[in-house]
């Protein structure tokens, strides 16, 4: 079994790398975003109206557990499954621990 090339490697954990920073960014700003929007309606006292700030989060990782689908990114060369989930930050995701 012939080795692969060092910097073919490189080249493709970088652009592995650069995904996963774009999905990081995307993700980053619609948590922004809906903070944002929970810290204004606690301004205006409507805080019970926080279903409407519900976002999606994607977690990446080892053995994920029923609805989990195979992602396209590894580690190591260990694949890792994605499972998307529908929270309401900050709450939901300060609860759940993951």
């Amino acid at each position: 079994m012939a080795a692969k090339d060092p910097h073919a490697q490189i080249k493709e954990l970088t652009a592995r790398l650069s995904a996963c920073e774009t999905r990081f960014v995307r993700m980053n700003a619609e948590l922004g975003k809906a903070i944002k929007s929970l810290n204004e309606a606690s301004d205006q006292g409507s805080l019970a109206k926080t279903e409407l700030y519900r976002t999606k989060v994607e977690e990446f990782k080892k053995d994920l557990g029923a609805g989990a689908k195979p992602s396209q990114f590894s580690v190591n060369d260990l694949p890792l499954e994605a499972l998307t989930e529908t929270v309401t930050p900050p709450a939901d995701i300060l609860t759940r621990g993951r």
